[in-house]
C-alpha cells in the first residue's frame, strides 16, 4: 500500500515537474527569440524561469533518490570489509534522511511565512506560495523513501554479495 501510494504522489509531483519544465522551455525559447528578432524579450522571463527552477528542483532531488538513480562511487568501498559496507550505507541513509526531515520542517515554515505575509515575485507579483508548496511536497514524499532506504540498508551489503 504505501508503495502504490509513494508511486502515485511521485507521478503527481512528476506531473508538475514536466509542465514547469516545458514553460520553463517555452519562456527561453519566446525570451530570446524575442530578443534577437524582434529586439523586444519577453517581461519578467527571469522571473518565470526562476518560478518554474524553484519547482523542478526539489521534485528532481526526490526522483532521483525515488529512483535510486543517485551517483555513487565505487573505488574504495567494495574493498571495505562487510561490516563496514554496512555501517557506511546505514550512516548514509541516516544522515540523508535527518537532512530530508530538516528540509521538511524549514519548508514547513517557509510555506507558512510566505502565505502569511502574501509573499510575489518583484515584476509579476505572482504569488510564491505554489513552489513553496512544491518544495514541501517533494521533502513529504522523500522521507518515507529514505527511511525505507535506511530499513533496508540493513541487509544491502548481503544483497550486493549474493549479485556479484
Amino acid at each position: 500500500m504505501t508503495d502504490a501510494l509513494l508511486k502515485k504522489a511521485m507521478a503527481a509531483l512528476l506531473f508538475f515537474a514536466s509542465i514547469a519544465m516545458t514553460l520553463m522551455i517555452l519562456i527561453i525559447v519566446i525570451d530570446v527569440a524575442g530578443r534577437e528578432f524582434f529586439n523586444h524579450p519577453l517581461t519578467g522571463a527571469y522571473e518565470l524561469v526562476e518560478f518554474c527552477m524553484g519547482m523542478l528542483c526539489p521534485v528532481s532531488v526526490t526522483y532521483c533518490i525515488y529512483k535510486e538513480q543517485d551517483i555513487c562511487v565505487d573505488l574504495v568501498y567494495q574493498h571495505f570489509p562487510k561490516c563496514v559496507r554496512k555501517m557506511i550505507m546505514v550512516f548514509a541513509n541516516a544522515f540523508v534522511l535527518v537532512v530530508g526531515l530538516f528540509l521538511l520542517w524549514q519548508s514547513w515554515y517557509l510555506v507558512q511565512d510566505i502565505l502569511s505575509m502574501g509573499t510575489t515575485t518583484a515584476l509579476l507579483s505572482l504569488a510564491m506560495w505554489p513552489v513553496a508548496v512544491c518544495v514541501f511536497l517533494s521533502f513529504l514524499i522523500m522521507i518515507p523513501v529514505q527511511l525505507r532506504f535506511l530499513l533496508n540498508s540493513f541487509q544491502s551489503v548481503e544483497n550486493e554479495d549474493k549479485a556479484q
